[in-house]
This record gives C-alpha cells, structure tokens and sequence, in this order.
C-alpha cells in the first residue's frame, strides 16, 4: 500500500496574497481493522525556502512518501508554485496538480 501523499495548499486571500499550508497526514496502524488512523497535520509556511525543512521535519528521514498533491486556484500561473516544487523535487519526484 503506498502512503498518503504530502499535500501543498494554496490559496489566494482578497488581498492577492498567496497562503500556503502543507498538509501531512499520519497513518496509525496499530488500530483494529484493515484500515490506518488517518490523523492530517496542518502547517502553514510563508516563503518557499520553509517547504523542504517543513517535509523532513513532518515526514521524518525514513519516509518513503514521494508523492505531492498540490491544490491551487484554477487561475494561479504555474510559475507561482513551482519555485516550491523544484526544491523539494529530490524527496518528493512525483507532482499532481489540482486547479480548485
């Protein structure tokens, strides 16, 4: 079974300031049942140089997560979240994009 995927969330306040928050969600398997404890773990970030730090610290050395989903508006130009992206490519090579 493959882990649950890293989640970078964005969105734009009135303003025009861009909010970005990784979401990690912990799996428990020591429940009963076939199924882990789902349990997200939200933290908000202001610059891009923040995300890679964020990851290991949340996904620790030994994750074998190498999956990001990123939610963004439908209109957000690409070139505005993939400085974040590229820096944390290595760990995290495989990238989904979804326009919200």
């Amino acid at each position: 079974r493959n882990p649950q995927p890293f989640e970078l969330h964005l969105t734009r306040e009135t303003d025009g300031i861009l909010k970005k928050k990784l979401i990690f969600i912990e799996e428990d398997w020591s429940v009963e049942g076939l199924d882990p404890k789902l349990t997200p773990r939200e933290y908000t970030f202001a610059t891009w140089e923040e995300l890679p730090k964020l990851i290991e610290k949340t996904g620790g050395p030994d994750s074998k997560v190498r999956l990001l989903f990123v939610y963004a508006p439908a209109d957000l130009p690409l070139g505005t979240f993939m400085p974040g992206v590229r820096m944390v490519s290595e760990r995290l090579p495989l990238v989904y994009v979804f326009g919200e």
